[in-house]
């Protein structure tokens, strides 16, 4: 980060003070313990994220000249592609990825969403506090693996097909 400018230093300093402030010292590996022990490290990056835009909007309001850092800072990450989002079509990311991406640059990306995401996505705008926080990452979590344990049947589907096709037109 010796390079960033004022407006990232401001954005990741505001951040992080905004952990210090808004996030209670608690241990996220035993939270994720309660939601998933046999994923815990996946569970607390998605308590992270959540957690992130809840303290990112609750430093903005007690601070409102960091708003232009956040949104010109945010720019400037896209920019130099931080993110790894060039060239890539954000509507097939993953739940917990769109989530993301929507409170850190989606005013600067569109960010495709469904009426369910649009809704979890309208749930955490609204999260005051960390226990809400928590409930709505367990909806999150669960959400995302139930589309995991659907998608290699569907996935498994689409390549037989494809493998039925490639079949036939090699024998005509």
């Amino acid at each position: 980060w010796k390079d960033a400018s004022k407006d990232v230093y401001d954005l990741l300093v505001g951040h992080e003070v905004g952990h210090a402030l808004f996030t209670p010292n608690t241990n996220f590996v035993e939270l994720a313990k309660d939601i998933d022990p046999d994923n815990v490290m996946a569970v607390k990056s998605f308590i992270n994220v959540v957690e992130d835009a809840r303290i990112e909007k609750k430093i903005k309001r007690k601070f409102p000249g960091l708003r232009r850092n956040f949104y010109k800072g945010y720019a400037e990450l896209i920019e130099k592609n931080f993110f790894g989002t060039a060239g890539r079509h954000l509507g097939n990311y993953p739940l917990i990825d769109k989530i993301n991406l929507h409170f850190k640059i989606g005013s600067h990306v569109d960010i495709p969403l469904s009426a369910d995401e649009k809704e979890i996505i309208s749930e955490i705008e609204n999260a005051e506090n960390f226990d809400t926080v928590m409930e709505i990452v367990k909806k999150i979590y669960d959400h995302e693996i139930e589309n995991l344990e659907e998608e290699p049947a569907e996935t498994s589907e689409d390549s037989n097909e494809e493998t039925d096709d490639d079949e036939e037109e090699s024998t005509e």
